[in-house]
């Protein structure tokens, strides 16, 4: 009952959310493939991410994976593991996330 008046008070909501953005929002987002040339794009550009930019890109990956094909789900993730594992391994022998130089299969500080 309203408190007001003493009727019986209508239950249906005064505003009702409805029409085509709604049924939009309920449907599974359409997932997304890359291309061949994406993934060599991000392959290259992974490989020299600073931890700030790993960080942004798992974040991204983290918010939109159910919009992101499986296979490419995985390729993402074992990119931005093998980058993880490298920016550790430079903290553990350079005390440094920046990458070494190639030096040929030589360490720098070995002496002939």
């Amino acid at each position: 009952m309203d408190a007001d008046n003493g009727k019986e008070r209508n239950n249906k909501p005064r505003f009702a959310i409805s029409g085509a953005g709604v049924e939009n929002m309920r449907k599974k987002p359409e997932t997304v493939k890359m291309t061949k040339e994406d993934r060599e794009y991000f392959e290259t550009g992974i490989k020299t991410a600073n931890p700030v930019e790993l960080l942004t890109v798992i974040a991204f990956v983290e918010d939109h994976k159910d919009r992101i094909d499986p296979a490419d789900l995985k390729f993402i993730h074992s990119r931005m593991g093998r980058r993880a594992e490298r920016l550790l391994r430079n903290v553990v022998e350079n005390l440094s996330f920046e990458d070494k130089p190639d030096t040929g299969g030589k360490d720098t500080w070995e002496i002939n």
